[in-house]
């Protein structure tokens, strides 16, 4: 597994991620994220250096975002 930060040619991927993942959790019953998940978002937060992806044999499997703050949450 190769873990590396997303350049801008990989938000469709990251959008097909997180979208992917947003069905998995809404069918649990949890609506946590919008879907379509918001492309704007997924590229400024890959301009800002936030965003990674996880490889498994060359295909994008996991991304994860970190952020330094969630004024929405906290």
């Amino acid at each position: 597994m190769n873990v590396r930060r997303c350049q801008a040619p990989d938000v469709s991927r990251v959008a097909t991620l997180l979208d992917e993942a947003t069905v998995w959790v809404g069918e649990r019953g949890y609506e946590q994220w919008p879907l379509p998940f918001p492309r704007d978002e997924i590229v400024a937060a890959i301009e800002r250096g936030e965003v990674y992806v996880a490889e498994l044999d060359g295909d994008a499997v996991a991304t994860v975002t970190l952020l330094w703050d969630d004024p929405m949450y906290w």
